[in-house]
């Protein structure tokens, strides 16, 4: 019986170690299997996380056809009063599902992609300013059969929520402007000072080169996205129409704001600080 057992734990051992290289080599290959399946199809799998990113904040694709023949295409999930979001210049409708997860327990969010950006209709030279996508967006809002809503935006989306808050005062319960566009008496963000430095405005993504700067520019911290994947949000990124850029106002689009009795909430973040304000002044 003594001889037996070391006999017995060699084999015990060689059993481990087998199933352990086992173990290693099939991970291995799984890993070579998923870095082949997103090489040779990385645009499913930017389709796939895109996706699954909306099922997760418990959004639904929906598209709508305005009488005018536009079409707009628009995330929508929640109960309660409708909350309308609106993305920003180089983004697209995805761009808050992140932050839906927190809301649709409480709001019926509906984010849109703008005319000209996205899945919606890009007609060829429309006006992109942030009056007519205001009404565009007023357009759709009365589609959807809204009454009033809440009124949220980012960067350029700040920008056409307050063109449309100005233009529809009574069809606005709040006003949520993040990091909005258009108050240029605000300090100059790092674009806007690239711009005057007489800089590539970083915004203005062509190549898959000035996506990339693009993306390393607003995220403090990038994730790990494969460069494949990154070169797919590169060309669905590119502006069909750069008119937008060429007709946006220059002047402050803050002032008009000031007297409105609705309640705004405008947060603007930089790369030394965070500044919240209640309201404008």
């Amino acid at each position: 019986m003594a001889s037996g057992a070391p006999s017995a734990r060699r084999r015990w051992r060689r059993a481990v170690l087998w199933s352990g290289l086992g173990l290693v080599l099939i991970m291995s290959l799984a890993a070579l299997g998923l870095v082949a399946y997103v090489q040779m199809f990385p645009e499913k799998v930017a389709r796939g996380t895109i996706e699954s990113s909306s099922r997760n904040a418990a959004l639904v694709r929906k598209e709508i056809e305005l009488p005018g023949g536009l079409r707009y295409a628009y995330l929508e999930g929640g109960t309660g009063e409708p909350l309308v979001l609106l993305h920003g210049f180089g983004a697209d409708k995805d761009n808050f599902d992140p932050a839906a997860y927190f809301l649709v327990p409480h709001y019926r969010v509906i984010v849109p992609d703008h005319i000209g950006f996205g899945e919606s209709s890009r007609p060829a030279g429309a006006d992109y300013s942030p009056p007519a996508q205001a009404e565009h967006l007023h357009a759709l809002v009365k589609s959807l059969n809204l009454a009033r809503i809440h009124l949220g935006g980012n960067s350029m989306g700040g920008q056409i929520a307050m063109a449309y808050a100005v233009a529809h005062s009574n069809e606005v319960q709040s006003l949520w402007l993040l990091a909005p566009a258009g108050v240029w008496t605000a300090p100059k963000s790092e674009v806007l000072a690239r711009i005057a430095a007489g800089k590539r405005n970083p915004m203005l993504v062509q190549t898959e080169e000035e996506f990339l700067d693009l993306f390393r520019l607003v995220v403090s911290k990038p994730p790990f996205v494969p460069r494949p994947v990154l070169l797919v949000l590169a060309g669905v990124s590119r502006i069909a129409h750069y008119t937008w850029v060429a007709r946006e106002s220059c002047t402050d689009s803050c002032h008009t704001l000031k007297s409105s009795s609705w309640p705004r909430l405008a947060t603007c973040r930089c790369s030394k600080h965070r500044s919240v304000s209640p309201r404008i002044t």
